[in-house]
């Protein structure tokens, strides 16, 4: 019986290996899906404006989502993206509504601690439409706007990665109501990640 019951074990152990072989473990690296779509999920926190001759306006926190496209180089990734914020109901001198729509060229860094899990750090690049709504009517302006962060990435499934981590953003010299101001907050989230 007991030898039964050790070739049955070493018959599941040559079986499990094979399979193994058969269906590798997927690679953060694999070049064989380079192309992606994503969804982007986050928090904003602290979101403030600095205007010109004025207080700093801190708005409320509030949630961010958004579109990613992108494309996969061994380590390093790049993603043309789309997000948005958007921040209600904050009463300071009038101010009713507050977003923040940005169109942004990504580039990632990957670096790999196993086949399925890494960190990655990230310089993004493009322009914002940054909108403001006030008592005295509805103002935005097309203003240039940096991200800078750090996270994690996980690949799920072969074909699913998904990134945890936190951003930087900065919208330099908005014009609003013939008033200049920059805006800036904190973005944790997440992005799920289809590769094909």
């Amino acid at each position: 019986m007991k030898k039964l019951v050790m070739a049955a074990c070493i018959l599941l152990l040559c079986s499990c290996r094979n399979g193994q072989a058969a269906h590798p473990i997927p690679d953060l690296t694999d070049p064989s899906r380079p192309n992606y779509v994503g969804l982007v999920l986050g928090l904003t926190y602290d979101p403030t404006a600095e205007v010109e001759g004025y207080p700093d306006i801190e708005y409320k926190d509030t949630q961010s989502y958004g579109l990613a496209i992108g494309r996969k180089f061994g380590n390093i990734r790049v993603d043309l993206s789309y997000s948005e914020q958007d921040t209600k109901n904050y009463d300071y001198a009038g101010l009713v509504d507050a977003s923040n729509n940005m169109l942004t060229i990504n580039g990632y860094y990957t670096y790999p601690f196993q086949k399925q899990f890494g960190v990655y750090g990230m310089v993004g690049l493009g322009g914002s439409k940054f909108e403001q709504s006030t008592e005295l009517g509805d103002y935005h302006d097309y203003a240039p706007v940096t991200k800078i962060g750090l996270g994690a990435t996980y690949l799920l499934l072969e074909s699913f990665e998904v990134d945890t981590g936190y951003v930087y953003i900065k919208v330099y010299n908005a014009e609003i109501n013939d008033t200049e101001l920059s805006y800036e907050a904190h973005a944790f989230g997440c992005m799920l990640r289809y590769l094909f």
